[in-house]
């Protein structure tokens, strides 16, 4: 397993968390 492998893979989930958190902050508000 190379650097860049878990680098893009670290950097992906971390980019699928913040759609989540945005997308739920958004749901919240009226």
């Amino acid at each position: 397993l190379s650097v860049s492998a878990v680098a893009r893979k670290f950097a992906t989930s971390r980019q699928t968390i913040m759609r989540v958190r945005d997308e739920g902050s958004r749901s919240v508000r009226p």
